[in-house]
């Protein structure tokens, strides 16, 4: 496969805002987006013979989070949700995230995280 340059491969950004209303609480939103712009449709359906070739390049992810920015100390804790679409041909399924939808593209769904600090250098995470 050949690419003609990195930019006019892919296209990304995170946007991200910190409220931290007391002391040890913090709530963090954050939004990914990422678009692939070397995508061709043409090319992929003379390579593939599939000339009814629908383009799904882009993806995104926002989450919400709400707890201990960090859990390191025991009984520090954070719970967040996230929505996630990831179309098939946004990024390339070898650098997805594999906990999401076992990796791979053309995966959507929401992800409900939770940590609980156990000690200084332990922590119990569920996703």
């Amino acid at each position: 496969m050949e690419f003609s340059g990195a930019d006019k491969w892919l296209f990304g950004g995170q946007v991200g805002v910190r409220f931290a209303p007391t002391r040890n609480v913090t709530t963090i939103l954050l939004g990914d987006y990422v678009e692939n712009r070397g995508f061709n449709r043409n090319d992929v359906a003379r390579r593939t013979g599939n000339a009814d070739l629908k383009e799904a390049t882009t993806g995104y992810h926002v989450s919400l989070s709400v707890g201990h920015e960090k859990t390191t100390a025991t009984g520090d804790w954070r719970l967040g949700l996230a929505y996630k679409r990831l179309e098939a041909d946004a990024v390339i399924d070898a650098f997805t995230e594999s906990d999401f939808h076992l990796g791979g593209t053309n995966a959507e769904g929401w992800i409900l995280l939770g940590q609980l600090g156990l000690g200084e250098k332990a922590r119990l995470c569920a996703t």
